[in-house]
């Protein structure tokens, strides 16, 4: 409001240094002036000094306005500046800095931290996701590693099984007992192997969902890399499924075996 009655008494003033100037004699009208009072008689100059008296009265009285606008806007400065004395001093009776124009403007400082956080951001993402990448394969490579082994295992199995279902036809009924002692271990065994699958299997697949979940800002390579390893685990799984159904079979047939040695 302060600022708006200062603009409003500087335009009064304008108009009334604006009405001083249309009101002042040139050196032609003064010229003029000059030729009547050597030409003209008493009445004339009588008139003309009338007419002068009226002007003077009225420069005086606009005078005064001016010297009270003048007044006025003194005030309104010395108020304002008491008011931003007060608003710039804390209530610890420190003063705020004034700032220089060459600073930067609050705005423009947001701007530059808002940008510098987002840059960092960017890179612990990046750097997020290639160790996050890093980490899945190492996943995949050791899970595949590990079923590799009981496949390559399996046969050995299968046929160190065949080997002793073989020997146990050739044993007489006396020596069932041996026989039957290898089943038990064989029996668990295969509750232990089984067992073994379910967690390894149940363990990968929660990794591989975590960590593809984790993964921030993946490509559409990215996520077909992901469903191809996700299918590899899953047939991977599968073969282990068959051949512990194979392993359950040759379980059963050595139990008959015993069963018609016995």
């Amino acid at each position: 409001d302060q600022v708006r009655q200062l603009g409003h008494l500087y335009t009064v003033l304008k108009e009334e240094v604006a009405q001083l100037e249309a009101t002042k004699a040139d050196q032609a009208e003064l010229e003029n002036l000059c030729l009547r009072f050597s030409e003209g008689d008493q009445e004339s100059i009588s008139n003309v000094l009338s007419n002068l008296r009226g002007q003077v009265s009225s420069l005086q009285g606009q005078v005064s306005s001016l010297q009270g606008l003048a007044s006025d806007l003194q005030g309104q400065k010395e108020k304002v500046s008491q008011q931003r004395e007060a608003e710039s001093t804390l209530p610890g009776g420190k003063r705020l800095p004034l700032r220089s124009s060459t600073e930067p403007k609050p705005a423009h400082i947001s701007l530059l931290l808002a940008r510098s956080k987002l840059q960092e951001i960017k890179q612990e993402l990046g750097e997020q996701q290639v160790m996050t990448k890093a980490a899945l394969e190492q996943l995949v490579t050791k899970t595949a590693e590990q079923l590799q082994q009981q496949l390559d295992k399996l046969p050995v199995m299968v046929e160190s099984r065949g080997q002793g279902q073989a020997e146990g036809q050739a044993v007489c009924p006396v020596c069932s007992t041996d026989t039957g002692t290898q089943l038990g271990h064989l029996q668990c065994y295969k509750r232990l192997q089984e067992l073994m699958d379910s967690l390894m299997s149940q363990q990968a697949v929660s990794k591989v969902s975590k960590v593809s979940r984790q993964l921030p800002g993946r490509s559409q390579q990215d996520e077909e890399q992901l469903k191809n390893i996700q299918v590899s685990i899953v047939q991977l799984q599968r073969d282990g499924k068959e051949l512990s159904s194979a392993t359950r079979s040759l379980m059963d047939d050595l139990q008959q075996q015993e069963k018609d040695i016995k």
